[in-house]
C-alpha cells in the first residue's frame, strides 16, 4: 500500500517518492516489426527487426522498453536491427541512445542499422542464391532505389532455390517489410506472375488463412 506522496529537498535537489507498482493497467504495445530466434552453438539470441522511415524519439523510447521485455522474457541476449531507406535516418539511428545520467549510463541502446550505405543492392541471381537472407535485407533497404526492380526480381528467383515452406514464409516477410508503395506493388506482381512452387504454397497459405477468418457456415 502506497502512503501519501512524500517529498524531500536537499538544495538544489528535490526528490519525490513515486509508486513502486509498475504494472501496466492498459495494454502497452511492445513489439518490433519482426522477431527472429537465432540459434548459435553457445546459446540463442532474439533479434528484433524494425523498419525506420524517419527519426523518431518516441520509437527510441519504445526500443528500450521492448528490448528489456524480450531480454527478461526469453532470458537471453537480444539484438535490435533497424533497416533504413536513406542515409540521414541511418546516421540518426546509429547514434547510441542513452538512458541515465550524463556521467552514469543506466542503459545504452545501440541498434545494428542496415541502410544503402552498408548493404549493397543484390542484382545478381547467383549472389542472391548464395545468401537469400542477405538478399532480403538488400531488398528492404533499397526499396527506394532505382535498382529495386532488379533486386526484387533476382530475390524472387533465388527463393525458388530453397525449401518451399521456408521460401513462402520469407516471401511473406519480404512483402510486409517493404511497406506501402511501389516496391510492394512490384513484389506482389512478381508473386502473381511467377510459377515457383513456393508461390503456390504462399497462395494456398493465404487461402487457408482466409477460410479461418471467414469460416463457411453450414
Amino acid at each position: 500500500m502506497v502512503g501519501p506522496k512524500t517529498t524531500f529537498t536537499t538544495s538544489p535537489l528535490k526528490g519525490e517518492i513515486v509508486n513502486v507498482d509498475l504494472t501496466d493497467l492498459e495494454p502497452v504495445p511492445r513489439w518490433g516489426g519482426t522477431l527472429l530466434r537465432l540459434h548459435f552453438p553457445d546459446g540463442q539470441v532474439i533479434a528484433a527487426i524494425e523498419s525506420l522511415m524517419e527519426p523518431s524519439e518516441e520509437k527510441r523510447r519504445r526500443w528500450v522498453r521492448y528490448l528489456a521485455y524480450l531480454h527478461d522474457t526469453y532470458a537471453c541476449d537480444v539484438l535490435l536491427i533497424i533497416t533504413c531507406r536513406d542515409a540521414a535516418t541511418a546516421r540518426w539511428a546509429r547514434e547510441p541512445y542513452v538512458v541515465g545520467l550524463p556521467t552514469w549510463h543506466a542503459l545504452t541502446v545501440r541498434p545494428l542499422v542496415l541502410a544503402p550505405d552498408n548493404i549493397p543492392a543484390i542484382t545478381d541471381r547467383d549472389q542472391a542464391s548464395q545468401d537469400v537472407h542477405f538478399a532480403i535485407l538488400s531488398a528492404l533497404v533499397h526499396e527506394k532505389s532505382p535498382q529495386v526492380d532488379v533486386v526484387l526480381d533476382v530475390l524472387s528467383d533465388a527463393l525458388g532455390d530453397i525449401d518451399i515452406e521456408e521460401a513462402a514464409d520469407l516471401a511473406e516477410f519480404t512483402e510486409s517489410g517493404l511497406g506501402e508503395g511501389r516496391a510492394r506493388d512490384l513484389w506482389r506482381a512478381l508473386m502473381a506472375t511467377k510459377t515457383y512452387p513456393y508461390i503456390s504454397e504462399l497462395r494456398a497459405k493465404g487461402r487457408e488463412e482466409g477460410r479461418e477468418d471467414h469460416p463457411v457456415r453450414p
